[in-house]
């Protein structure tokens, strides 16, 4: 049922108005109930929150959390050291745990106004590990937390374990570095 129940919430959070449609990908096989059910059953489940759903919030909560990736990832570029952004977390080169832990602690209060955990672990050899070990966020506690292991401080390690995707950002990332540096 996650599939289905994370394509509900995610429409019903965004939304700006009640649905009485299901959202696109949402598959009755997938939660072996309606439409109608599901959401009403998401609404009661989350009844401390439910005046937030179908009001666009989720949108202004995407917004939030892209200021806050901006706002690590345009620190670190001030100081020419590469970040890579991953899902909800971050790599970056080994040394850096605290000074990543102050401005992502400095970022998220600026933007949401308190205070954030942030529990690191670091791992060793990324090409030893599955990728569903690389990383691993949990939002709802808000805790960072990658496999036991020590952070390679090898900037070409962590890169060649990195998808296509990553690659591309990282060179999007330097392509920024040096124009922004020509200005």
């Amino acid at each position: 049922m996650r599939k289905a129940i994370k394509i509900a919430l995610n429409a019903m959070l965004n939304a700006s108005e009640t649905m009485h449609r299901p959202p696109r990908g949402f598959r009755r096989e997938d939660c072996n109930c309606s439409w109608k059910e599901l959401s009403e059953a998401i609404l009661h489940k989350h009844k401390p929150i439910a005046d937030k759903f179908y009001t666009g919030q989720g949108l202004r909560l995407q917004k939030i959390d892209s200021d806050i990736a901006e706002y690590v990832m345009l620190h670190f570029k001030d100081y020419d050291m590469p970040i890579l952004p991953l899902h909800d977390s971050f790599i970056i080169r080994s040394g850096y745990e605290e000074t990543i832990e102050t401005v992502m602690q400095k970022a998220f209060k600026k933007f949401v106004g308190a205070e954030i955990k942030i529990k690191e672990k670091v791992v060793q050899n990324l090409d030893a590990l599955d990728e569903d070990q690389r990383l691993v966020w949990d939002k709802k506690d808000a805790i960072k937390t990658i496999d036991d292991a020590t952070v390679t401080d090898d900037i070409y390690e962590l890169l060649a374990a990195m998808e296509v995707g990553h690659e591309k950002r990282l060179d999007a990332f330097y392509s920024l570095t040096q124009s922004h540096q020509s200005n």
